[in-house]
């Protein structure tokens, strides 16, 4: 078992090499959408033969295989970007059919206070220490958001794990982590929105598009050709293209109708594994693919590392002190890697880094701490909490659905 397991990292090793030294042979300077695909889909093939032989998020793999293919030339392409921009709408539509606003609901007092807590405590230091370092205001609250994020799927498998999960104590964890979420997402869009005339218009369709949508769904035909993947694309594209119009991004869009569409998703059979295909085994990896190559931008600095080793220094144990006060004040939770655990924050801290870099409202290498510090963040949550339940975590998070019941 140890010797097939090594062969298919060995596997995936090879691969890599392979495709990174391939770029040598590249002629940069005018580099093909085919080009730049292949070396994509040859890392992404990688990342997952290596993560599902060591047990390691093949997200993280697809970061820093992206990142050492930037620093060799790689670039971005347009197709790319497009289907990177797709990936993290997705990534979002996924993260918000985890959340369970019945869950949500009950626990309403207790979780909503250790979310605020555990997000604002690392947010506010982290921003505060980035300004004092001379950078602006809407990097330094970008980078605070980045970094105080929490992975519910991680979480999930916790408690799961512990036998928890069904407890009223669990209950109100799983539910804290949602606040989490959703508080970041909200700050996040506070940031980044513009100042524009339609957005009243965006803030109506943001309340009625998500009803009508799951009024829709009641009427669908479960049928072969899934008349529910096509009307959740096609929203989602319009969507993208309405919030690029706006000056906002589609990121809250996504996220508010994946909760909407909660329930729909659920009573749909064989639904979400299909859309699990879509997101997590297509636009998903080359997302994560090509945030690396943008972060590459940031080049091999001095500074780069330098930064990364401050902002984890200051937000992880910000985060994990706030929370573990936290959960041991309202709901007796004494055991600090539960709260070490809410340091994980891949998917939501990428989206953030990726987004400002594009946007323009995050230099190169404020933009790879985040990321950097994510993957380390998430590294040390899963030797904290051991790698299997982190590899479950991810299964779970494959599944776009969590069940809570």
């Amino acid at each position: 078992m140890l010797g097939s397991r090594l062969l298919v990292a060995a596997s995936g090793a090879l691969i890599a090499i392979l495709v990174l030294s391939s770029t040598v042979y590249l002629d940069l300077d005018v580099q093909s959408e085919l080009q730049s695909l292949s070396v994509v889909a040859g890392l992404v093939l990688s990342s997952y033969l290596i993560g599902e032989a060591l047990g390691i998020v093949p997200a993280i793999l697809e970061i820093i295989l992206g990142f050492m293919a930037g620093l060799l030339g790689v670039e971005v392409t347009g197709t790319i970007d497009v289907l990177a921009l797709m990936g993290s709408v997705l990534l979002m539509f996924a993260a918000g059919s985890e959340i369970d606003i019945e869950l949500l609901g009950e626990n309403l007092g207790k979780s909503l206070v250790i979310g605020v807590i555990s997000f604002f405590a690392p947010f506010a230091s982290t921003a505060l220490i980035c300004h004092l370092a001379g950078y602006g205001v809407v990097e330094s609250l970008l980078v605070g958001v980045g970094v105080s994020t929490t992975s519910v799927a991680v979480v999930y498998a916790i408690l799961r794990g512990r036998g928890v999960l069904r407890t009223k104590r669990g209950q109100v964890v799983l539910a804290s982590t949602m606040a989490v979420d959703v508080i970041s997402i909200i700050v996040f869009m506070a940031i980044i929105a513009e100042a524009s005339p339609l957005l009243i218009a965006y803030v109506t369709a943001l309340i009625i598009v998500p009803l009508l949508t799951r009024s829709l769904f009641r009427y669908l035909p479960q049928a072969d050709h899934e008349p529910e993947i096509r009307v959740i694309m096609a929203l989602l594209l319009a969507v993208a293209l309405f919030s690029e119009v706006i000056g906002v991004h589609a990121v809250l869009f996504a996220f508010i109708l994946g909760v909407a569409l909660r329930e729909a998703l659920q009573t749909r059979q064989m639904l979400p594994e299909k859309m699990s295909g879509i997101v997590f085994g297509f636009l998903s990896p080359i997302f994560f693919t090509a945030a690396g190559l943008y972060a590459a931008r940031a080049g091999l600095d001095p500074r780069l590392a330098m930064l990364s080793i401050m902002i984890l220094a200051i937000s992880l144990p910000a985060k994990i002190v706030s929370t573990h006060l936290a959960l041991k004040k309202l709901v007796s939770v004494r055991d600090i890697r539960l709260s070490t655990v809410f340091g994980a924050r891949l998917t939501v801290s990428t989206i953030i880094a990726y987004t400002g870099l594009v946007r323009g409202l995050l230099p190169p290498e404020l933009a790879a701490s985040i990321m950097l510090t994510a993957v380390a963040a998430t590294t040390i949550a899963g030797v904290v909490a051991g790698w299997r339940q982190v590899e479950e975590s991810l299964e779970l998070e494959e599944d776009v659905i969590i069940p809570t019941d």
